[in-house]
C-alpha cells in the first residue's frame, strides 16, 4: 500500500457516549515499519489514505512559539471581546483545573465529568 508491506485486518470498535453505545467495523491496512494504519476503509465504504509519505523531519520554525503569540482566558477573550466591563472573571483551562467542567444543561451520566 503506498510503498509500504501491510497487514490488512478487519477491525471492530464499541464506543458508548452519553450512554449511547455503537459498533463500527473498519478494514485498516497497517504498515509495520510506521505502526500506522496507511488505509482505512469505513463500513459505509469511505476510504482514508496517507500518500506521498517523505522521510525526514519537519523544519524547527514548525516547532516555535510565533512572536504575536498571545495567551487568552476565554474564547470570548479569543475573539476580541472584552468581558471584563461584565464582571466576567479570566476563566482557567482544562489542564489548570482538574475539576473544569463547561456548563451543559442536561445530565450526563456519572461517569463523564464532561464533554471538553
Amino acid at each position: 500500500m503506498n510503498g509500504f508491506k501491510c497487514t490488512k485486518k478487519e477491525v471492530e470498535t464499541t464506543v458508548s457516549v452519553i450512554g449511547i453505545k455503537r459498533t463500527v467495523k473498519n478494514i485498516v491496512w497497517i504498515s509495520k515499519k510506521l505502526d500506522m494504519p496507511i488505509r482505512t476503509k469505513s463500513q459505509n465504504g469511505s476510504i482514508t489514505e496517507i500518500r506521498n509519505l517523505k522521510k525526514g523531519s519537519p523544519p524547527r520554525k514548525y516547532f516555535e512559539i510565533p512572536k504575536d503569540y498571545k495567551k487568552v482566558s476565554n474564547m470570548m477573550e479569543l475573539m476580541g471581546m472584552d468581558m471584563s466591563k461584565h464582571g466576567a472573571k479570566p476563566s482557567k483551562t482544562a489542564s489548570e483545573n482538574k475539576e473544569f467542567s463547561p456548563h451543559i444543561p442536561f445530565n450526563l451520566p456519572k461517569e463523564i465529568k464532561g464533554l471538553f
